[in-house]
């Protein structure tokens, strides 16, 4: 996380030691209070680009997840947590600035049919909600996001544990 989410010290990448329970509900709260509401407008964001950008945002959040479940759950170390979160980071970049060439290229021609591509980004998003869920199952109240289209806008709120929306 922070500024060697990129490029983690060689320290922390063989870092043996596993998340200790401070840090669990560390994790978890920074995971809560400050990631999913950003992951949240990063999201939004997107969906006002292209649904590619959604997609390869909200598969990266589910990968970023499912990293955050197995340190939490101490299948996994600090260092194979750091390292794996870099090769997350560094996937997402490339991703980004292909998808960013593409539709560099794509300005001022005719734009193929979308709805696929909302298709893909709705599954990713999907997919991001159930990693939120099992990432976050131990908090009672939990802020998981759900993001959805209505034609071409996609709209993101919280989301509550009985499947309703939260206010």
């Amino acid at each position: 996380m922070g500024e060697y989410s990129d490029s983690p010290t060689s320290a922390m990448k063989i870092n043996r030691e596993k998340a200790t329970t401070t840090e669990v509900a560390q994790l978890l709260a920074l995971q809560q209070d400050y990631l999913t509401p950003c992951r949240k407008i990063a999201v939004e964001s997107a969906g006002k680009v292209d649904p590619s950008i959604v997609t390869i945002l909200a598969d990266s959040y589910a990968g970023a997840d499912a990293n955050y479940a197995r340190v939490i759950s101490h299948e996994i170390t600090w260092g194979e947590f750091v390292t794996e979160n870099q090769a997350l980071v560094t996937q997402r970049r490339a991703a980004l600035l292909a998808a960013g060439e593409a539709l560099a290229r794509a300005l001022g021609k005719p734009s193929p049919q979308t709805t696929a591509a909302r298709w893909q980004a709705e599954a990713a998003l999907s997919h991001w909600l159930r990693r939120q869920q099992i990432l976050l199952q131990s908090r009672p109240h939990a802020r998981l996001i759900q993001c959805h289209y209505d034609g071409p806008v996609l709209s993101c709120a919280p989301f509550g544990d009985d499947g309703s929306p939260k206010n």
